[in-house]
C-alpha cells in the first residue's frame, strides 16, 4: 500500500512538473506550419524579424511586426484574437518569446515556427520577395 501512494505521488509530481513546463504556444516544423496556415481561413502569419532580415525574403503574405520596435507589445494588442497566428523569426527566439505574449494576453491559437525563417529554408520551401 505504502509503495502505491509513493509511486502515485511521484506520478502527481511527474505530471505537475510536466505541464508546468508546457509551452504557451505549439510548436510546428516548418512543413506543418505551411499546411496548417495555408489550410487555416482565420490565418495571420505574423513575421517578427527586422525589415532588414524580411528584405531577404518572407512567407507568403506574412505581415511583419518588428520584434526589437518600441511600440511592439502595442502593436500585438491591436491584433484580432479571433484569429489564429503563426508566428516566425530567423531561428525561433524572438518567435517563441512572442508567441507567449499572444497567449498570455488571450489570444488562443498561436503556433510558432521551429527553427524559424532558418528551418523553412532548409526544407526547401518558398520565400516571396
Amino acid at each position: 500500500m505504502k509503495t502505491h501512494f509513493i509511486y502515485f505521488a511521484l506520478l502527481l509530481l511527474l505530471s505537475t512538473f510536466s505541464y508546468a513546463q508546457q509551452p504557451n504556444a505549439y510548436l510546428l516544423q516548418p512543413v506543418e506550419f505551411q499546411q496548417r496556415s495555408m489550410n487555416d481561413p482565420n490565418a495571420v502569419i505574423l513575421d517578427v524579424r527586422t525589415p532588414e532580415e524580411v528584405s531577404t525574403g518572407k512567407i507568403k503574405g506574412a505581415i511583419n511586426i518588428d520584434y526589437y520596435q518600441k511600440n511592439f507589445k502595442d502593436q500585438l494588442a491591436e491584433l484580432d484574437p479571433k484569429k489564429t497566428y503563426y508566428v516566425y523569426c530567423k531561428v525561433g527566439g524572438r518567435s517563441s518569446k512572442t508567441a507567449n505574449l499572444l497567449r498570455k494576453s488571450g489570444i488562443k491559437q498561436v503556433y510558432d515556427l521551429a527553427g524559424g525563417i532558418t528551418a523553412w529554408k532548409k526544407e526547401g520551401l518558398s520565400l516571396e520577395q
